[in-house]
């Protein structure tokens, strides 16, 4: 059924409700892949809790109540504002036709813009 809707335009064009509600009150309305972790500031920001909540469970269920509203509150907006520059690079590094090798060296190389070099410029980094 998901196949035969999606080839409809009249359904492949419309927008959600979500998107008109976000849209209509002045802000951008920017849905994400679905299965891409590294383009989507949110899962990294879960990796984030989940790392910090290993670093502190016990194991034990009422720690986890506990645990999981203080982990996901301890991430400062200073690192998800970091975890969105990241995944700019990310974006860029792909937009520019770099495979996944040469995307995760540059991801790597270049930390203070959103932007990354050339590919010819990283080919040639990696070389070296």
């Amino acid at each position: 059924m998901y196949r035969v809707l999606s080839l409809q335009e009249d359904f492949a064009t419309e927008k959600p409700m979500i998107q008109h509600y976000i849209e209509s009150h002045g802000h951008v309305c920017m849905f994400l892949p679905k299965f891409h972790c590294k383009l989507n500031p949110i899962k990294l920001l879960w990796g984030y809790a989940k790392y910090r909540y290993r670093k502190a469970s016990d194991g034990k269920f009422t720690t986890v109540k506990v645990l999981v509203p203080q982990c996901l509150d301890m991430c400062e907006t200073l690192t998800i504002h970091w975890f969105f520059c990241k995944m700019w690079r990310y974006m860029d590094a792909y937009r520019k036709g770099l495979d996944s090798h040469q995307t995760a060296f540059v991801v790597r190389k270049y930390k203070s813009h959103r932007c990354v070099g050339l590919p010819n410029e990283i080919i040639a980094l990696m070389e070296s």
